[in-house]
């Protein structure tokens, strides 16, 4: 199932909740349909409403083993600085920003202190994720809350596990989920990553979190191999996209 956040160009500011199926977006009163529209009529919003909090997780050089436990690298971002999946952001100070395609999910239930078999139940999708961040003069590296507060984008839709049984490739630490991402500047491809190059799992993710603090339903997790080799400003647009999870379409102005 793609559920979706969602506003119809008939009446802006009122958010609605559905499921994207057959080329329609259904609004649902939670349980069941309740109206049918045309893409002409709606306009998708991050399928993630207000998160209480946004980690980031920069994976791109593998966690290392402590005493027995996987460490995981990840800073928060700035849940108020969220970008609709066909949304614009401007520059600011640096005029250039980096782009990070992410693998994004959200949390469905509370764990703290959970094993990962237990993490393993506590997502409740997979969706795509992008994070912005300007580069910085002081030449401070990742990460930086200032520079990191550029904003994120994740979506278009949310899409539940049961859909993405198939692209598992293993479950010895939770399910590993094999998912090709592109990522696009302009058209012209950018970055290309396999999710199951990932050195954690979905569950072991959530499960290295629950052990700082206890997770809450609707914490949002980025996922990251790293930043694209370029930088983006005014007048570029990024796409990330993937067969299974849909694309993103993000503009700098």
């Amino acid at each position: 199932m793609k559920l979706c956040r969602f506003e119809l160009s008939s009446q802006p500011g009122v958010v609605r909740s559905g499921i994207v199926y057959g080329g329609k977006v259904y609004e649902t009163d939670g349980a069941q349909p309740i109206a049918v529209y045309d893409w002409s009529q709606a306009r998708l919003l991050s399928p993630v409403g207000n998160p209480p909090s946004v980690r980031l997780f920069n994976l791109g050089s593998a966690g290392a083993f402590s005493g027995g436990e996987l460490h995981l690298p990840f800073s928060y971002l700035n849940p108020a600085s969220s970008i609709p999946p066909f949304g614009t952001v401007p520059t600011a100070f640096s005029g250039k920003m980096r782009a990070w395609p992410c693998l994004a999910f959200v949390i469905a239930s509370e764990a703290h202190r959970a094993d990962v078999l237990a993490a393993a139940e506590v997502p409740l999708g997979l969706a795509l994720g992008l994070a912005l961040q300007h580069e910085d003069p002081s030449g401070q590296g990742f990460p930086s809350g200032r520079t990191m507060d550029a904003g994120y984008s994740v979506g278009p839709v949310l899409t539940t596990l049961d859909e993405l049984e198939e692209t598992i490739v293993t479950d010895l630490e939770g399910p590993m989920y094999k998912l090709t991402i592109l990522t696009r500047v302009n058209g012209q491809l950018a970055a290309e990553w396999v999710t199951d190059a990932l050195p954690a799992t979905v569950a072991q993710m959530a499960s290295y979190a629950s052990h700082s603090a206890k997770l809450l339903p609707g914490e949002l997790f980025l996922a990251t191999m790293g930043p694209i080799d370029a930088s983006v400003e005014h007048g570029d647009e990024i796409q990330v996209a993937c067969d299974r999870l849909g694309a993103l379409h993000i503009a700098i102005q």
